[in-house]
C-alpha cells in the first residue's frame, strides 16, 4: 500500500531437529522380521506342553517321596512371660507329643520350626539391625537409630527402672550409655523355643527307655555339644548360609574398653559377683528388665538363620539337621516354649521332614507345570483344528 513503510522480512527459521535421512537414523537398516506361521505356533505350543507335563509329573512324584510331619503346638499352652521357670531355662512346662514312623526316613532328616502370621518383611522390622555391628565393628549409638527401641537398655525395659549397674567394685555405669550388641528388633525377637526328639524303645511290658535323637538345647552358640554324655545324631553346624558364617557375622571386639560400651550375650567383663538390680541383667547377658531373655551371640547360627528374613508371613526356618536315618518306630518330641505369639494371633509348629532333588515338599510347583503343559496342549490342538478347517495364507489378514 502506498504511504506505508516496507515491513522487514521475517528472520530465518531455527535449524530443524529432524534426524538426517540416513538408513541408521531413520531405522531402515536390514533386519530379520520373523513371521509366525500357524505350523510354527502349533509346534511351539505342543513342544512346551509335551515338555512341561513330564516335568510336573516328576516334581509331584518327588514330592510324594518326601516324608514330613507337622505338629502345631502354640494353641495347647499359654506361655506368658511370668510363667517361665528358671530351672527349665526360663521356659514353660514342656509339651510332649508322641508319633509313629511307619517306614525308615533316609538321612539327612531336618528339623524346622514354622511360624504363621509373623511379618518379618515389615519395613520397620527389616531395617532394625546394624550390619556393621554384626560384622564385629564398634558402632556408636548415634549410628544405630534404626535399632530403636532396642539400641540401649533405657529405651525399652519391662521390669527394672534402675538402670545404674556396677561394672567393678568401684565403678558404676549408667546402662543408658551402653548399646546392645546385636541391637534391633530382629535380634530381640529371635525365636528361641527348643525341641528334643527321642526314640521310644519298649524293653519290656513294664519298662521303657528312650534314645535321644536330637536335643536342640544341648548345643552352645558355636555349635559344640554342651553335655557329651548325651549321645545325639544331629548337628547345629551348617544350618546357616556359608556366606554368613565367618563373613557377614564376626566375633565381638576383644578390647575391654570397647566391650564396656556394649551389653552382650557374654555380659560385662569384670562385672562383680554381687551385682544387683540392673547389674544382674548386665552380668548375665540378658535384656535389661527381661529375666532370662538372653542377648543373642552374633556367631550363633540360629541367629543367622533367623536374620535371613522371610518374604511371606508364613515361613519355615531350619533348626537342626539329623545325620542318620529315622528308622520305623515310636518317637517323642518335647517342646519348651519361650515365645508367646498370642498377642498377634501367631501360630507355631514343629516340622520333621526329609528332602529330595526339588528341596521340600511342593505340590504347587508340580501342579503348575502340569496345568501349564495341559493348557499348551489344548491350545495346540485347537489351532490344528482351526488351521485344518479354515486355513489362512501366510501374509494375509
Amino acid at each position: 500500500m502506498s504511504g506505508l513503510p516496507e515491513q522487514p522480512s521475517s528472520p530465518a527459521s531455527p535449524t530443524s531437529k529432524k534426524p538426517d535421512d540416513t538408513a541408521f537414523k531413520q531405522q531402515r537398516l536390514p533386519a530379520w522380521h520373523p513371521t509366525y506361521s500357524p505350523p510354527f505356533v502349533i509346534g511351539c505350543f505342543l513342544t512346551i506342553g509335551i515338555a512341561f507335563i513330564p516335568i510336573g509329573a516328576a516334581i509331584i512324584v518327588a514330592s510324594d517321596s518326601i516324608n514330613e510331619l507337622a505338629l502345631r503346638y502354640d494353641h495347647l499352652q499359654a506361655c506368658p512371660f511370668g510363667a517361665r521357670r528358671p530351672e527349665l531355662g526360663y521356659a514353660c512346662e514342656p509339651l510332649n507329643f508322641t508319633f509313629s514312623v511307619a517306614q525308615t526316613w533316609k538321612a539327612p532328616v531336618f528339623m524346622f520350626y514354622q511360624l504363621d502370621n509373623f511379618y518379618q518383611n515389615h519395613r520397620r522390622y527389616a531395617r532394625s539391625k546394624s550390619d556393621l555391628q554384626l560384622s564385629g565393628e564398634d558402632v556408636p549409638s548415634s549410628a544405630l537409630e534404626d535399632c530403636a527401641p532396642f539400641t540401649t537398655p533405657g529405651q525399652y525395659s519391662l521390669q527394672d527402672a534402675n538402670l545404674t549397674a556396677l561394672y567393678s567394685s568401684t565403678v558404676s555405669i549408667d546402662l543408658r550409655s551402653v548399646v546392645y550388641n546385636p541391637c534391633g528388633l530382629i535380634a530381640w525377637s529371635m525365636f528361641n523355643d527348643s525341641f528334643r526328639l527321642t526314640k521310644e524303645d519298649s524293653l519290656s511290658a513294664t519298662a521303657n527307655s528312650s534314645t535321644v535323637v536330637c536335643d536342640g538345647e544341648n548345643f552352645d552358640a558355636i555349635g559344640d555339644v554342651r553335655d557329651p554324655s548325651v549321645r545325639m545324631v544331629c548337628s547345629k553346624r551348617g544350618i546357616a548360609w556359608p556366606s554368613d558364617i565367618g563373613v557377614k557375622y564376626k566375633p565381638l571386639p576383644k578390647d575391654d574398653s570397647v566391650r564396656r560400651r556394649m551389653l552382650t550375650y557374654a555380659g560385662w567383663p569384670s562385672a562383680p559377683a554381687n551385682a544387683s538390680g540392673a547389674g544382674v541383667f548386665a552380668k548375665r547377658g540378658w535384656y535389661v528388665g527381661e529375666e532370662g531373655h538372653s542377648i543373642p551371640n552374633p556367631l550363633d547360627e540360629d541367629l543367622m538363620v533367623w536374620m535371613r528374613l522371610a518374604s511371606l508371613s508364613s515361613f519355615r526356618k531350619l533348626y537342626r539337621k539329623i545325620d542318620t536315618d529315622i528308622v520305623a518306630g515310636t518317637y517323642r518330641v518335647s517342646i519348651k516354649q519361650r515365645v508367646d505369639m498370642r498377642a498377634f494371633s501367631g501360630k507355631k509348629a514343629f516340622i520333621l521332614a526329609t528332602t529330595s532333588w526339588i528341596g521340600g515338599k511342593n505340590y504347587f510347583l508340580g501342579g503348575l507345570y502340569v496345568a501349564s503343559g495341559s493348557v499348551c496342549i489344548i491350545l495346540g490342538i485347537a489351532f490344528i483344528v482351526k488351521h485344518m478347517t479354515t486355513p489362512r495364507r501366510v501374509g494375509s489378514l
